[in-house]
């Protein structure tokens, strides 16, 4: 086979596995705890932006979430759970982009992360200067968190972010709502 060929069905296997590995993800920034460090960053726009399904092109005039210098953004979870990466909309201020996962960090009552007996377990990072865009930013499978800090050198605009987990798998018991469990004979 020739270099090129070997080297296109690399690409191509790359390719889909991203692609499977977004279709048994879900979205769960909207089930975390989500702050913008304080004290030394300020920001234009509201978090809710990043994670009401808004962006250019999808859904009426989205709000943007705008650094005007750096900045960190920190999505806590209640728990652990198993997270493939995260997405992010940008707008026309795109920058360099590093999202690190921890177990056990927390947002510190002085507005910063506070990492102080936490493991970090992932990083990822993105400098392709893409505007207007989905940018990924995949971490290893299996990877286990409970918080992530998402980071930006340089001014940015963002109008969407997703924290991706797996999927949770489905099991053999059926779901019943109270009112069809109520009425099942006995």
């Amino acid at each position: 086979m020739h270099p090129a060929q070997s080297k296109g069905k690399a690409i191509i296997w790359l390719l889909l596995a991203v692609a499977s590995s977004q279709a048994t993800s879900v979205n769960i920034a909207p089930d975390a705890l989500t702050h913008a460090t304080e004290g030394y960053h300020t920001y234009v726009g509201e978090l809710a932006y990043l994670t009401d399904g808004r962006y250019p092109g999808h859904g009426e005039q989205p709000g943007v979430f705008a650094w005007p210098s750096v900045g960190n953004l920190v999505f806590q979870l209640t728990e652990p759970r198993r997270v493939s990466g995260m997405r992010l909309y940008v707008g026309r201020d795109a920058g360099y982009y590093e999202v690190a996962a921890f177990r056990g960090a927390r947002f510190g009552a002085n507005g910063q992360t506070d990492s102080w007996g936490a493991e970090m377990v992932a990083v990822a990072a993105n400098s392709d200067l893409q505007t207007d865009a989905w940018i990924l930013l995949p971490f290893p499978p299996g990877t286990l968190a409970d918080y992530l800090e998402l980071s930006t050198d340089d001014s940015a605009e963002f109008y969407e972010i997703e924290v991706l987990a797996d999927a949770p798998q489905p099991t053999a018991v059926s779901a019943s709502s109270w009112a069809g469990v109520k009425t099942t004979p006995r």
